[in-house]
């Protein structure tokens, strides 16, 4: 602020100044960290996201955008949305449920599995682990999501070998038996 004399003349400034070095010191390392996140969860593949319950509204990571092959030009996806548009058909009276249990466990981690439909009409496996917390005084729900589609697979095609092995057996009149050495039980 200058101070004048009567006929304007200045005669003297008066401020202020603030060391703001510690908050820039806090944004840069805040600014680092969550870079070093998104870089981990991109190498992973794996998607954050958190939603309020309330309004429906989320935040998704890039990773979230890939995983459902949701364009981020359309933003995120409300959870109407998500159901309806993603979520397999089979699959959405369970993730309906799942939300209900999610919403009555605070603090607990749920766990779900559940195939989604991508725009281009693939099929995928996700894994998606949420818990509902108060956060600035309001309830919200965060999650972790990632694609298992090839474990699911891997599962589905070993169990359908176990299954032709033993038909196979059965066939040829083949019996099997196992022991367990450290119990001596059939």
């Amino acid at each position: 602020v200058v101070q004048r004399a009567p006929d304007g003349k200045p005669l003297a400034f008066l401020g202020v100044a603030l060391d703001l070095t510690d908050q820039v010191e806090r944004q840069r390392e805040a600014s680092e960290l969550a870079l070093r996140l998104e870089i981990a969860t991109s190498a992973a593949g794996l998607g954050i996201w958190s939603r309020d319950p309330e309004t429906e509204g989320g935040e998704w990571n890039q990773q979230m955008f890939e995983l459902n092959g949701w364009p981020p030009e359309r933003g995120t996806p409300n959870r109407t949305q998500w159901v309806e548009e993603i979520i397999h058909p089979d699959d959405r009276v369970r993730m309906r449920k799942t939300r209900d249990e999610l919403l009555a466990a605070p603090d607990a981690t749920v766990e779900h599995e559940d195939r989604i439909v991508r725009p281009d009409g693939e099929v995928r496996w996700l894994v998606n682990r949420a818990r509902h917390r108060s956060w600035n005084g309001k309830l919200m729900i965060f999650g972790v999501t990632l694609d298992i589609t090839e474990r699911r697979l891997a599962e589905q095609a070993l169990r359908s070998a176990d299954q032709r092995a033993a038909l196979a057996a059965r066939s040829a009149g083949i019996g099997t038996w196992e022991v367990d050495f450290e119990t001596q039980s059939e």
